[in-house]
Parts: structure tokens; sequence; C-alpha cells
């Protein structure tokens, strides 16, 4: 499969900044891919059309290996860093859950777990699955395969979600309007909260958490929007990212703070952000100590910080408290994470590593 790699420059609509916009891969094309994810360094990609699942680096596009085949075209993935598995929704007869353990040697025979009915989407937080299927959110414990009824959702179908501080967000879709909700996952009775209605008209194709921002890929709008999760001042008017995508966006996916988006026109690109590469990340000289640290963090010099935040590279929160000198990470799997303090004049962030 032949690739090309050249460079678009586009104007985003972000706090009147420029950023640029790069094709990564069409080496898909007439394969139909509909889900991206990125592991470390590693792009995985799922196709409806071939019915795959691939990789291929980030440093060679050019090289691209078979991870599974499957008897169906495979519509979501979803990557469980706690496990080293990818969770699949392949459209067959009947429709399917299926697990990929990353562990074995490629190609990986796929894993049914769950027969499902209308899948749309895929959510994995605290060793939890959490799929959206028609009208209902089902949660699965991967420790003891027990799959639930979450939610039931009156107003219309549930469409990709995503996991933000023990909440799940997601779209309603009824043919009128398409709102985006939250509910409490920790809750044995979930009530739904109105968190966006502006500018979510369109076919949500995908939704990303990175850090504190929900990212919303859009195909009949072509256009990635973002929402800060941390305003609590609901409902909220999500901000355009990227309003000229080339098509429509159908799947995203991120590594540090460079995102990346698949469209309809069957390639991936990549651009960053200003709001995620605007804050400082750094291990130098004003930075936190040691790196790597087992078990305790500090910032080095005096800081006006209050709380802390901490983030795994999938953007997801696993830590956050008031700041007081120093920072217990003992409880963390090795690896990096994001750490962001909160000042009364804004935020600050760093890497650092768990080892």
């Amino acid at each position: 499969m032949k690739k090309t790699l050249y460079i678009v420059s586009l104007i985003l609509l972000l706090a009147g900044s420029i950023n640029a916009q790069t094709l990564v891969s069409d080496s898909f094309a007439g394969e139909l891919p509909v889900s991206i994810e990125v592991v470390e360094n590693d792009m995985y990609v799922s196709t409806f059309n071939s019915q795959k699942l691939y990789r291929f680096s980030l440093d060679d596009v050019n090289h691209i290996e078979t991870v599974s085949n499957f008897d169906g075209p495979v519509w979501k993935i979803r990557y469980d860093p706690s496990n080293n598995d990818f969770y699949c929704i392949v459209l067959e007869n009947p429709n399917s859950l299926s697990s990929v353990d990353l562990d074995q040697t490629i190609p990986i025979a796929p894993v049914n777990v769950e027969i499902v009915t209308g899948p749309d989407g895929i959510a994995i937080d605290n060793d939890m699955v959490y799929v959206s299927d028609l009208n209902n959110i089902y949660k699965m414990d991967i420790a003891t395969g027990n799959y639930s009824l979450l939610y039931n959702e009156e107003d219309g179908k549930v469409r990709n979600p995503a996991i933000y501080n023990g909440e799940l967000y997601y779209q309603v879709q009824d043919g009128n309007s398409n709102e985006i909700y939250k509910i409490d996952v920790s809750s044995e009775n979930p009530t739904k909260i109105l968190v966006s209605s502006t500018n979510t008209n369109g076919i949500l194709q995908s939704s990303l958490v990175v850090e504190n921002f929900l990212y919303l890929g859009f195909e009949s709008l072509d256009k990635i929007l973002r929402i800060d999760l941390s305003d609590t001042d609901l409902p909220l008017t999500p901000s355009i990212v990227n309003d000229n995508p080339g098509a429509g966006v159908i799947g995203l996916a991120n590594k540090d703070d460079t995102l990346y988006y698949l469209t309809g026109k069957q390639s991936i690109y990549q651009f960053t952000d200003k709001v995620l590469s605007s804050e400082e990340s750094t291990f130098g000289k004003e930075g936190i100590y040691p790196i790597p640290s087992k078990n305790t963090i500090f910032h080095k010099g005096n800081s006006d910080y209050i709380s802390y935040e901490i983030y795994s590279m999938q953007g997801t929160l696993v830590g956050s408290g008031n700041y007081t000198k120093s920072i217990d990470i003992g409880q963390l799997a090795d690896g990096m994470y994001f750490l962001k303090f909160k000042s009364e004049t804004g935020f600050q962030k760093f890497r650092f590593i768990k080892n």
C-alpha cells in the first residue's frame, strides 16, 4: 500500500491562531477505515470493508501490520491500558463486542465477549467497559465479565460515549437535536445532566477526552469541536478546533499534545491544538523531581499551586488533590503521565515518569 506524507496548512478558528494540519496516511483507501487509537507510538486502525485491525508505527508509516482478522466489519475500537487489550464492536450476524489481547503474537484471534444489538461506541475506565447500544448504555466488569444495563436513554439513540472523572459523556440523537449529556457511572440510578446543546447538530462519529477537554468529531458538520469539562457552568458552548478538516470526521485519537483524526475520505491527519501545546510541559530546571520516581514527586522551587490533576497518556484522569509540597504517586502503574498544577492565576503542565 502506498503512503504519502505532506503538509497542508489551513486557518483554524482557535483563539485567532494558526495550526498546521498534516496528512499521516492515505493507505487504507478502499478498506473504509472507521476508528483509530494511538497506543504508545503505534497507530491502530479498524476497517469496515477488509474487516481488520491494523497497526503502524508513527515513526514508520509505511510498515503496516495486521493485528487481527474479524468475521465482520470492525466499527469502533477502544484500548484498555490496564490489561493491554483492545475492545472492538464488530458488525456481524449477530453484532458483537470482541476483545483482542495484545500480549499475544500477531495475528491475534479476537474473542467474542458479548452479543450486542445496535452498538455505536465504547468507553473504558477503571476496569469497566461501557457500550452504547441503541437507547441503552451497558457496562461490563472486565474482571468478572458481568454485562449489565447501566442506563436507558428515553430521548433518543446514544452515540459515542467518553469518560472523564467518573462521568460518562454521550450524544443523544433523536432526529431533531443532538445534545451532549453526562451521567455518573457510580450511581445505581443515574440521572442525565445536559452538558451542551449548542453547535452539536450533526452525526457525532467520535469522542475523545484529552486531559480536561472533550473533543467531538462530526461527520455531517465536517468539524472538530472541543468542550472544557473543567467548566462547571452548564450547559456549555463548544469551541471550534477545526472547521475545515477536509471531510467528515470519523475517528479521533491523540498522543501527547498531537491530535489525530480520520476522515470520510479515508485519510488520517494530525495537528496540534494550541490549548494543549501552549501549556508548559518540561523535564527541565524549573520542573518537578525526581524523574523517574517510584513513590513521591516534588516541585522545584517555591510555587503558588493550589491543586493538581494527573492524567494518563490516553487522557484519563488518574489522580487529583490539593497540593501540599509533594504528591504521592505510589498507587500509579509504571509509565509516563501528565501533571497539571492549578493556581489562582492559571495552570502549568509537566510530564513525569513513574518507575
